[in-house]
């Protein structure tokens, strides 16, 4: 059975695309799905693969994919809104190629500022506009700070250690406790 830690969201089904169960995905991530296994769908609280029997490039987001047993307007219906989701272990052209990595990754890693002061522990983020901000619990864990995961903040990220160290703007941290 696939577990929620060993998918990664790639985009979303938006409506069939002619009668032949064909679909239009919009896609969050730089992906090839050509290249990958299948295409995970929660259905009914499981996570079910989808082999891939085709894609077609529709627009810079959104291609057009053609799952294994989809056959026609009906079937493909149940997937409009959908996410779909990949197999950690089959994207690992979905990694930022520069930082290598993704930002569920960073949960539990200690937080500093590039003057040595320590913020807190990553305990989540959240990715739902463009701007992905990482949720990150004090040091006495009563409050949260939210910071932006902005490259140009980010001094060093030591996977080994765990740590993260960003150079943040003068009174952030006091801004957003929230």
């Amino acid at each position: 059975m696939i577990k929620e830690h060993e998918i990664l969201q790639a985009g979303t089904f938006l409506k069939p695309h002619g009668i032949n169960g064909e679909l239009n995905l919009e896609l969050d991530i730089d992906v090839d799905l050509s290249a990958v296994r299948c295409l995970i769908v929660e259905m009914d609280g499981i996570f079910v693969p989808f082999r891939v029997d085709g894609v077609r490039q529709k627009s810079i987001h959104t291609v057009l994919v053609q799952l294994e047993d989809v056959s026609n307007e009906y079937e493909a219906k149940q997937f409009v809104g959908k996410s779909a989701y990949l197999l950690r272990e089959d994207c690992l052209s979905c990694e930022d190629e520069e930082d290598g990595f993704y930002v569920s990754d960073l949960i539990g890693y200690r937080l500093a500022d590039s003057d040595g002061s320590y913020i807190g522990v990553v305990q989540d983020y959240d990715d739902s506009t463009s701007n992905v901000v990482l949720i990150v619990a004090s040091p006495d864990g009563k409050e949260s700070v939210y910071i932006p995961l902005v490259p140009e903040l980010i001094c060093r990220i030591d996977s080994d250690n765990k740590e993260i160290e960003m150079d943040l703007p003068e009174g952030l941290t006091d801004l957003n406790n929230g």
